[in-house]
C-alpha cells in the first residue's frame, strides 16, 4: 500500500508537466485475451470473472468483451458465430469493426493457454489508468481550494479501492476456508459461531459477532445500551482480540474510566466521588492497566466523514487486525447532508460498504424515541434512524425494562429484556438479564445473575 501511495504521489508531480503522455494500455494483450475468449471456453469459464468492460482501453474491445459476458451469463457458448450474431442484434457490430475483425481476433493471438498472463497484463494496465485517474482527480481538488484534512482521505480511499479491485478467487476462497471453520466448531459442539461477547444471552440468540455483518444495539437513556457494547468490549479486551470504538459522547479517558470501574465491579460514581478504599482503588488500577495492555483503539472525534470512517477502519484492520468495531453512534458520521434522513441514508450505506469491504462486524449503538416508552416491549420502528437502519443491519437488538429504576432497592438489580426485533439469519426472540446499575455490568438470569 505504501509503494502505491509513492507511486501516486509521483504521478501527481508528473502531472504538472506539460509533456502529453499515453494512457497505460496494452493492445495485444487485448486482442490476445479477445481471442481466447472467442476460441475457448475453458478461457472464457477460467478468466471471464476476472476481467470487466473497463478493462478493456479500445472501446471496441469493450464492446466485444461485453457480448461475450452476456452470452456466457446466459450459459450460451461465445464463440466467432455466437458474437458476431449477439452484435449484430444489438446493432454494434459495425461499430466494432465488422464480423472481418472478429475472425481477424480469432488467428491472431499466440495461444489460449497463456491467457492468465495476458489477463495479468490487462489487470495492470488497467489500474494503472485508474490511478491516472484518480491523480487528476486530486490534483483539480487542490487547484480549486480542498485542504489536506480532506484530500488525503480521498486520496487514501482511491488509492486502497484501486488495490482491491483485482478480481480473483482468493475471496471465495477464505469465504469457504471461514465456512468450514464455522463447520468444524458446530461439529465439535459449540454454540457460538462468531466472537463470543460474554454476554450469554446475546451469543446464544445470534451466536456473537459474525464475520461480515451489522448490528444495531438500541434502547432508551439509562437502559443500558452503551454499557452492553462495553461489557464485550471489555470480554474483547480480556481476549486480546483487537477492537475499534468510535464515540462522539466519550473522550477516550472516560471510556477507559468506566470500563475500568465496570470490570473491577465498583460504581464509576462512586469512584469519581472518591467513596473508595484504597483497596477498591488498586483494583480498578489494576483493571486499567489491563485494558492498556490490550489491543484496543479509540476514536473519539467531533465528527467524522463517511471516508474518513472507511479508511480508518481499513487502516486499522490493515495495521492491527481489529475484530469488530463499535459506532456509538450513526449521527457521529457527517455525510454532508443538510436533510437529516438523507445523510442518515447515505451513513448507514458507507457503514454497511465497510462491513463488505472488510469483513469485521460492526455494531452501531442508537437510542429508542420517546414512543418506545408508552408501548411496552419496543418495536424497531422507535429506533431514530429506523428506515435505514432496519433495511441495512442484520441483527437489531432492542433493551428495555418493565421495572422503572424508581422502584428498586439499592443494590438491587433490575430486570432487563432483550428482544431481537430483526435476525436476518435466525427467529426473532427474547432473552431476560438483569442490568446492575451501580457497576454497568448486564448479569446472566440463566446462571444466578452473574456476568
Amino acid at each position: 500500500m505504501n509503494l502505491i501511495l509513492s507511486q501516486l504521489f509521483a504521478v501527481l508531480l508528473l502531472m504538472s508537466e506539460p509533456a502529453v503522455q499515453t494512457m497505460p494500455q496494452s493492445n495485444e494483450a487485448e486482442i490476445a485475451v479477445l481471442g481466447a475468449f472467442l476460441t475457448s471456453e475453458d478461457a472464457v469459464a477460467d478468466f471471464a470473472s476476472r476481467v470487466s468492460k473497463d478493462h478493456f482501453y479500445q472501446r471496441s474491445h469493450g464492446i466485444i468483451f461485453s457480448s461475450i459476458e452476456a452470452l456466457h451469463n446466459e450459459g450460451k457458448p461465445a464463440d466467432l458465430i455466437t458474437v458476431t450474431d449477439h452484435l449484430r442484434t444489438a446493432g454494434k457490430l459495425d461499430e466494432i469493426g465488422g464480423s472481418f475483425y472478429l475472425s481477424r481476433l480469432t488467428v491472431a493471438f499466440p495461444t489460449s493457454a497463456h491467457c492468465e498472463q495476458y489477463v495479468e497484463i490487462l489487470d495492470a494496465k488497467y489500474r494503472l489508468r485508474r490511478i491516472l485517474e484518480s491523480a487528476a482527480d486530486v490534483t483539480a481538488s487542490i487547484y480549486t481550494g480542498s485542504e489536506l484534512a480532506e484530500v488525503l482521505p480521498k486520496l487514501e480511499e482511491s488509492v486502497f479501492e484501486i488495490a482491491e479491485s483485482r478480481k480473483t478467487e482468493n475471496l471465495t476462497t477464505s469465504s469457504v476456508d471461514y465456512f468450514v471453520a464455522e463447520v468444524q466448531r458446530k461439529i465439535n459442539g459449540e454454540k457460538v459461531t462468531g466472537m463470543k461477547t460474554g454476554v450469554f444471552e446475546w451469543d446464544r440468540a445470534v451466536g456473537g459477532l459474525v464475520k461480515s455483518r451489522l448490528y444495531v444495539i438500541a434502547a432508551r437513556p439509562g437502559d443500558g445500551k452503551t454499557a452492553l457494547a462495553t461489557q464485550m468490549i471489555r470480554r474483547f479486551c480480556n481476549e486480546k482480540e483487537p477492537v475499534m470504538i468510535f464515540s462522539q459522547d466519550m473522550a477516550p479517558e472516560m471510556f477507559i474510566a468506566r470500563a475500568a470501574c465496570s470490570e473491577a465491579g465498583f460504581a464509576y460514581s462512586d469512584y469519581e466521588a472518591n467513596r473508595l478504599s484504597a483497596l477498591s482503588l488498586r483494583t480498578i488500577e489494576r483493571a486499567a492497566l489491563s485494558l492498556k495492555a490490550s489491543p484496543l483503539h479509540i476514536h473519539s472525534p467531533s465528527s467524522l466523514t463517511a471516508t474518513e470512517f472507511r479508511s480508518a477502519v481499513r487502516k486499522a484492520k490493515r495495521l492491527h487486525g481489529i475484530k469488530a468495531v463499535f459506532l456509538d453512534h450513526i449521527q457521529l458520521i457527517d455525510t454532508g447532508k443538510d436533510e437529516l434522513r438523507e445523510g442518515l441514508t447515505k451513513a448507514s450505506l458507507q457503514i454497511v460498504r465497510s462491513v463488505k469491504d472488510t469483513g469485521i462486524p460492526h455494531v452501531i449503538i442508537s437510542q429508542l424515541n420517546r414512543e418506545a416508552e408508552k408501548t411496552g416491549r419496543p418495536s424497531p420502528s422507535h429506533i431514530k434512524e429506523f428506515d435505514q437502519l432496519f433495511a441495512d443491519c442484520d441483527v437489531m437488538a432492542l433493551i428495555y425494562s418493565e421495572v422503572s429504576p424508581a422502584t428498586l432497592a439499592p443494590g438491587q438489580m433490575r430486570p432487563m429484556k432483550i428482544y431481537f426485533g430483526k435476525n436476518r439469519y435466525g427467529s426473532q426472540t427474547e432473552e431476560e438479564m438483569l442490568f446492575d446499575g451501580q457497576t454497568l455490568n448486564f448479569r446472566s438470569k440463566a446462571f444466578g445473575g452473574r456476568v
